[in-house]
C-alpha cells in the first residue's frame, strides 16, 4: 500500500481522490468483510472517526474480558502469558483509550517488574488511574506514597471522632 501511495505521489498525477483512497486503505481498519460496509456507513452520515472509536471500544472490552479469562484460568502458564502481553503492550500505556487494558494486565499479575512500577510512579496521571492492586506493589517500595494516599482517608475518619471526643469532654 505504501508503494502504491508513493507511485501516485511521485508519478506527477495529481488525482486527489486516488491519493485519498490510498490514504484510507493504508490507515484504515483493513478487514475484508468491513470494506463493503464503509460506503454504506458514509451514506448514513456515520463519520469514520466515530466508527473507528466504536470499533476500538468494542475491541478494548473484548481484550479486557480475555485478560480476565486468562487470569482466572487454571493454566499454569497464565502469568507468563500475561507478562508477555504486558511487555508487548506497555509501550502504549500513555494512550488513554488503551490504558485500561494495560492496567488490567498489571492488576492480575502477582509480581510486577520494577521498571513498570517506576513508569507508573513517576507519572501522576498513571498513578492516579492505577488500581489498588498495582498501587500495593508500588507502596511496598515507597512508603511515602502509601502515607500520602492513606493520610487523607485517616484524617476524614479521625475528624468526626475528635469532634465527638471534644464535645463529650466538654459535657463532663
Amino acid at each position: 500500500m505504501y508503494d502504491l501511495f508513493h507511485k501516485f505521489r511521485w508519478s506527477g498525477l495529481n488525482n486527489g481522490s486516488v491519493l485519498f483512497v490510498c490514504f484510507q486503505l493504508q490507515n484504515g481498519i483493513l478487514l475484508p468483510s468491513l470494506r463493503p460496509a464503509l460506503p454504506f456507513l458514509d451514506l448514513h452520515g456515520v463519520m469514520r472517526l466515530e466508527f473507528h472509536h466504536s470499533v476500538m471500544e468494542e475491541l478494548r472490552e473484548r481484550l479486557l474480558q480475555r485478560i480476565r479469562e486468562i487470569a482466572n484460568s487454571s493454566d499454569k502458564n497464565k502469568y507468563k502469558l500475561l507478562n508477555e502481553l504486558l511487555a508487548k503492550s506497555f509501550a502504549v500505556m500513555r494512550v488513554k483509550e488503551l490504558r485500561p487494558v494495560i492496567m488490567c494486565i498489571l492488576q492480575h499479575l502477582p509480581k510486577i517488574d520494577r521498571e513498570y512500577l517506576l513508569v507508573i510512579m513517576q507519572d501522576r496521571e498513571l498513578y492516579m488511574e492505577a488500581p489498588v492492586e498495582v498501587k500495593q506493589h508500588i507502596w511496598q517500595d515507597n512508603q511515602a506514597l502509601f502515607g500520602d494516599e492513606v493520610s487523607p482517608l485517616l484524617s476524614r475518619y479521625i475528624m468526626p471522632l475528635s469532634v465527638i471526643v471534644v464535645f463529650t469532654y466538654n459535657q463532663i
